[in-house]
């Protein structure tokens, strides 16, 4: 287990709560966050206002994709990062798109956002 602030349900807030530790599956990489920002995406989920309600596929989730950490499991299909490599997050890339070349690309529109469109958890401990 672990605490998380969560968007519980759809409305104004966040609830600081225990949830379960995510896990790692084939194509992920488990990252214990050292460091956490808040951007824009955070308010407008924090304030629920209709670009949170927009680009939210579903409530419950854990906000938060701008992060730097440790990585500390990698799945079996994972071969860019390894146990021990520092990575920064910032959105999402499917490394075949012109958003995702491009030199200020933020996100890629066919990737789940983590945090955002995918079930994530973020702790100091994950």
């Amino acid at each position: 287990m672990m605490r998380a602030l969560r968007k519980a349900a759809p409305g104004a807030g966040l609830e600081w709560t225990t949830v379960p530790e995510p896990g790692c599956g084939p194509w992920d990489a488990k990252v214990r966050v050292l460091r956490a920002g808040i951007c824009g995406t955070d308010l407008h989920i924090l304030d629920w206002d209709t670009s949170a309600q927009a680009m939210c596929d579903a409530v419950p989730f854990t906000p938060g994709h701008e992060f730097y950490g440790e990585v500390v499991e990698v799945g079996k299909e994972v071969s860019d990062v390894w146990v021990g490599d520092r990575v920064s997050g910032r959105g999402t890339w499917c490394a075949g798109c012109a958003a995702t070349a491009a030199p200020a690309a933020a996100r890629c529109a066919s990737a789940p956002a983590p945090s955002v469109s995918r079930a994530t958890g973020r702790s100091p401990s994950t």
